[in-house]
């Protein structure tokens, strides 16, 4: 019966600390656990909105360069687009006139040349005439695009000011303004 008393004794003695200490320790790595996940936290939230953001402005570039691609309407330089959209007005076409535009302002555009070609005929006109007689002036600048200005033949302080700016993708100018 000693001998069990012993080893129950030394049990007690050796087992009971060990298991204090490994119990402290796992107590301890949780609390140092738990005290990392709270300091990363926002961190961790701050990563998954801007992965979020991330996502979405890809998605929205894919959309952009998908618009860009499915766009043919324009010119190799911006006079020919020009060209183009004075014939498109010309024949009172209002609709294929606004595809010169940038693809995000062609339905405003064709509401804003719909409304010109019907209120204001003789702006029209007058643009066409200045078009076709009149002084055009292109101002290309390499970072924002070009600016194109038509002047009437009988006044040169108030121009028709077309900016344009490339499609990068098709190679094709674009109105940007007008």
């Amino acid at each position: 019966m000693k001998l069990k008393t012993y080893i129950l004794l030394l049990a007690i003695f050796v087992l009971s600390p060990l298991a204090l200490y490994f119990g402290y320790k796992l107590y301890r790595d949780y609390e140092i656990e738990m005290a990392y996940q709270e300091s990363v936290a926002p961190f961790r939230e701050a990563y998954e909105r801007s992965a979020a953001y991330l996502k979405e402005a890809d998605r929205i570039e894919r959309k952009y360069k998908a618009m860009l691609k499915a766009d043919h309407y324009g010119g190799k330089t911006p006079e020919e687009t020009l060209d183009l959209f004075v014939d498109a007005l010309k024949k009172r076409d209002y609709k294929l006139a606004a595809k010169y535009y940038l693809p995000w302002k062609q339905k405003e555009a064709e509401q804003y040349i719909k409304k010109w070609i019907k209120e204001y005929n003789y702006g029209l006109q007058e643009f066409i005439r200045s078009y076709e007689d009149g002084v055009i002036k292109i101002d290309d600048d390499k970072f924002t695009g070009v600016d194109i200005e038509v002047y009437s033949s009988t006044d040169e302080q108030y121009p028709y000011i077309i900016e344009m700016t490339k499609n990068e993708i098709n190679n094709i100018w674009k109105i940007e303004k007008f």
